[in-house]
This record gives structure tokens, sequence and C-alpha cells, in this order.
């Protein structure tokens, strides 16, 4: 957006910069650490990243958010981490299970790739993952804002809160579509909106 490449992006929120950026927020997400189930902080109902200091971590590849927010969590709390590698989410919870290391993710991509033998413990003192659109706060195309108004709706929020019906791959227009078919009650208003590529930015699958 930066560059007027896009005009509206899909995004988490901590991303953007909040002076410059409009964000709407359609969906929570948190950190989760991810253990074997015969792991001592598995029981746990939460744990803090003072008390994963001494573990081995593998996180999610450097070009994701979620990596980004890992890192700039774990500075915050003074802690310079012990990072066995990057991986995608479907690979680090097979390392996980095997006791290559533990891992954070976010609590649907555990929810995602989850396996029997694993267990998710909330990360505490951490600010929530807010993921909608954002758009420039000023000169923004009308179609952003009407965009923004469809997304607000109850029945493309169903679709944020449901990552099953994700469309792979996870391009704008087949977005759109999946959005269009969550359900029964969308309104043809919302599926005529003439939304481009251009306009419209999937900021990442995964990795986001």
């Amino acid at each position: 957006m930066k560059k007027d490449f896009f005009n509206l992006i899909f995004v988490r929120k901590h991303m953007i910069d909040p002076e410059l950026y409009t964000f709407h927020a359609l969906t929570e997400d948190r950190l989760v650490a991810v253990f074997p189930e015969a792991h001592p902080s598995a029981s746990k109902k939460s744990v803090s990243l003072s008390e994963l200091k001494k573990e081995s971590f593998i996180l999610m590849p450097p070009h994701t958010s979620i990596y980004r927010f890992c890192m700039q969590s774990f500075h915050n709390a003074g802690i310079h981490p012990q990072l066995l590698r990057t991986a995608r989410a479907e690979s680090i919870v097979s390392a996980v299970e095997i006791g290559e290391g533990i891992s954070l993710l976010t609590e649907s991509s555990f929810q995602f790739f989850r396996q029997p033998s694993l267990v998710a413990v909330p990360v505490n003192g951490l600010e929530k993952l807010s993921v909608g659109i954002a758009h420039k706060k000023y000169g923004s195309h009308s179609l952003c804002r009407m965009f923004s108004a469809v997304c607000e709706k109850p029945y493309v929020r169903y679709f944020f809160y449901n990552p099953s019906i994700i469309p792979t791959p996870c391009t704008a227009n087949a977005t759109i579509h999946a959005v269009a078919h969550c359900t029964a009650t969308i309104p043809a208003a919302a599926l005529t909106v003439p939304i481009s590529r251009r306009t419209v930015a999937i900021a990442a699958t995964q990795g986001v």
C-alpha cells in the first residue's frame, strides 16, 4: 500500500502503522506454545516467555509476520531464544511431535495442523493478534470503503472464523468467492462489487 500497488490488504494489526492506515478488525487470534504431551509445561493453563527461555524453538519462516512477532516479543522480554531452525507449520508440528523442540504458533494454525500427541498452551502477557483489512487513512479508493463495509457484515465475518473454507491457492478472487459461498444469505450486491486484483491483496495465506 505504501507504493500504491494495492489499495486494500488483509493483514495482522501489528504489521501496519496506525498513523498511516485505517484498520478494520475481523477476528482475533493468540500465540500459543506447542509442546509434546509429555512436556512438563503441557499441563499448564498458560505460560510466559520467561518460562520458555531455556527451550529450543522451531519457528515459522523469517518472512512471516508471526516470526517477526515472536522475535519482537522475545526482544521486549529481554530473551535471546535458542532457535533451532524455521519451517512451515505442518513441518513444525511433526518436529515438535518427535521431540525436536517446541514452537510458538497462532492458535488458529495449531488447530488447523494439530496432532493428538501435541498440546497448545496460551502464552500470557502478549497482545492479541487481530486480523482484518487495512487501507490508507487519506485518499483511499471508494471501493475500499465499500469492501470494508461488506466485510463488517456477520455473514462475511463468519468466513474469517472458519478457516476450513479458505481457498487454495488463496488469491483475491478465490477468497471473495469463498466469502460469497460461506452462507446462502449473502446478498447479491456483495457479489457484484467490482473488486479487482489491484484493489485487494491477500497478505499471505499460511504465513500471516
